[in-house]
C-alpha cells in the first residue's frame, strides 16, 4: 500500500472523492485560487499530495497551519490500485490525475499526520 496525505478544502466531506480543480470547475464548485507562488491554472488537472515521509508530513502540517478549517485526509492506495500517480508540476510532490476515489480516503484528526 502507498500512503499519502492531502489537506482538503473545508467544502470536501468524507465519503466524497477528492477531485482536481478542473473537475470542480466543470461542476461549478471550484474554489478561489490560493497559490501566490504559481500561476493560476497550474496543476489544476491533478490532486496534489504529500508523501508519507518526514518531509512530506512536515509540509502537510505547514499547509494545514496556513489553512484554518481545512481537513486532513489520509490517502491509502492499495497495491492493486488503478489510480494514475504522477508528480505536481511546480513542486516535487506526488499527485493524482483527475480524482481519487472515496474508498481510498480517510478523514483524520490533524494530530494523526505526525
Amino acid at each position: 500500500m502507498d500512503r499519502f496525505w492531502h489537506i482538503a478544502h473545508p467544502t470536501w466531506t468524507s465519503g466524497q472523492p477528492l477531485q482536481c480543480r478542473d473537475l470542480l470547475t466543470e461542476q461549478g464548485e471550484a474554489t478561489a485560487w490560493l497559490w501566490d507562488e504559481a500561476p493560476e491554472g497550474t496543476d489544476c488537472d491533478r490532486v496534489c499530495l504529500f508523501p508519507d515521509t518526514d518531509q512530506g508530513r512536515t509540509e502537510a502540517r505547514w499547509l494545514l497551519g496556513d489553512r484554518p478549517g481545512y481537513h486532513v485526509v489520509r490517502v491509502d492506495l492499495p497495491d492493486d490500485h488503478d489510480v494514475a500517480v504522477t508528480r505536481a508540476e511546480w513542486e516535487p510532490f506526488p499527485a493524482v490525475l483527475g480524482e481519487i476515489p472515496a474508498e481510498y480516503l480517510t478523514l483524520v484528526d490533524q494530530d494523526q499526520i505526525r
